[in-house]
């Protein structure tokens, strides 16, 4: 009987430690994610013909910025200042927006599931948590 009490702490403990070890690596990696850059070196950038590709998100200040391969640079991801969008912060930097090439500039529309996915990743760790902590209770009262 004690070795079976062990065997479920044992397994609740490995649980517990292999989402800790998930949670850190998830947390710590940031391998992938694009460097930040500030706008006037994106303008730079684009007055140097070095930009493919500006892609905004509608309704977001960030803005993917993705080279040419010529360039030989990794993707990287700056920030509008409030209240523009990119095309007017190129105008305002001085960039011919009309020399340069129709797909420089790509606005995608919003997400639908944005916002759902946002409350879920915030709800279900909090409600496996709260189901540990109520086994762990009802676990307890019993011995």
């Amino acid at each position: 009987m004690a070795d079976s009490k062990w065997l479920r702490s044992g397994f609740v403990w490995i649980v517990l430690i292999v989402a800790v070890i998930a949670l850190w690596f998830t947390l710590v990696s940031g391998e992938n994610e694009p460097t930040a850059l500030s706008i006037g070196q994106v303008v730079a950038a684009v007055k140097a013909g070095e930009v493919e590709r500006l892609v905004q998100v509608e309704d977001s200040r960030e803005v993917t910025v993705e080279y040419t391969e010529a360039a030989g640079r990794q993707d990287a991801r700056t920030t509008l200042p409030a209240e523009t969008n990119v095309l007017d912060v190129l105008r305002n930097y001085g960039v011919d927006v009309a020399g340069q090439p129709e797909t420089l500039v790509t606005i995608t529309p919003a997400s639908r599931w944005g916002a759902w996915l946002g409350a879920i990743g915030f709800l279900l760790p909090t409600l496996f948590l709260i189901g540990i902590f109520v086994f762990m209770m009802r676990q307890a009262q019993g011995s």
